[in-house]
């Protein structure tokens, strides 16, 4: 485990080797953890090791023959096609710092080849100490969530997660806007000083020697935002989905918008789009895919700027 807290090199890192992270905190990086697989991380717990699919190797198959980074992943079976009958998982408890955490993500890479809209895996989380489990799509516990290159289709079951084959390594991006309040309980079950992420990976009775789930570069990154949620969500406006296809939408208080304006820049500095914000949804259809740069004023004072991606 490689923890980095804030100094110049981990500002280095984050603005330069991460480029691939989307997401827009509001607050400043104040924990970094690398999970690594050698040797295996604390944080990473493979339940019923000697009967249990996942194991932390170096990738010896057809389709997944190397590591994204280093040698070794977290593989279902280093060698062999997975089985039939799978419903195995591995745990990743997120840590929870002696300060608040405004924001958290976690982000890997990952290849999946499994029977199309039948095997696959899937992505949970729970609240309450593994007692209870919810697909990670459906996590509204939060002000605001957004999921980078989570899955759309379904296993068996009609259950959401990742199914068929993967065009080589893709990048996921799990992030949670004030995912844990340290020292705060909630008056239900739900415990946010101590969520547990599971992956877990799921087969039918029917073995059509397939290669599975493979996940490297696991990291975790912790984001402290100061003053009480109230003023956050007046202060910065949420803007979600990131990346986008017809529509963005704005998570701010009602009567915040008078005097907000939006305005999006392309790649070559050109104006694109401006308009005052008067409702939280924003048509963006007639633009042209690619990266954007937006601008948010309130009564002709910066207020923000962050990317979107336009799909």
């Amino acid at each position: 485990m490689k923890k980095l807290y804030l100094t110049y090199f981990t500002l280095w890192l984050f603005t330069g080797n991460l480029m691939a992270q989307i997401a827009e905190p509001f607050g400043n990086l104040i924990y970094m953890d690398s999970l690594t697989f050698l040797p295996p991380d604390s944080l990473i717990t493979i339940n019923n090791p000697e009967n249990n699919v996942w194991e932390i190797g170096q990738p010896e198959k057809t389709i997944f023959n190397s590591a994204n980074t280093g040698k070794r992943v977290m593989i279902t079976d280093s060698v062999n096609f997975y089985p039939e009958n799978c419903n195995d998982y591995f745990l990743i408890k997120l840590p929870i710092p002696d300060y608040y955490w405004g924001e958290a993500i976690l982000s890997f890479y990952h290849r999946y080849d499994t029977d199309s809209l039948t095997d696959g895996g899937v992505i949970e989380i729970s609240y309450d100490n593994g007692t209870s489990w919810i697909n990670i799509i459906n996590d509204n516990y939060h002000i605001a969530t957004n999921f980078i290159g989570l899955y759309n289709d379904t296993i068996k079951g009609g259950e959401y997660g990742f199914s068929g084959k993967s065009a080589g390594w893709q990048y996921v991006e799990l992030y949670w806007w004030w995912v844990a309040l340290t020292g705060t309980k909630s008056a239900s079950s739900v415990n946010y000083d101590s969520p547990v992420i599971r992956f877990r990976f799921k087969s039918d009775a029917v073995n059509t020697n397939k290669e599975g789930w493979v996940i490297d570069d696991i990291v975790l990154r912790g984001y402290d935002v100061g003053g009480a949620i109230s003023d956050v969500s007046i202060l910065y406006p949420v803007i979600f989905p990131n990346p986008a296809t017809d529509f963005i939408h704005f998570k701010l208080t009602d009567e915040y918008y008078p005097g907000l304006s939006f305005s999006l820049y392309n790649s070559q500095g050109q104006l694109a789009l401006t308009k005052p914000v008067t409702e939280s949804k924003m048509d963006i259809s007639f633009l042209k895919p690619g990266v954007y740069l937006y601008k948010i004023e309130k009564d002709g004072e910066f207020l923000k700027t962050g990317t979107i991606i336009k799909q």
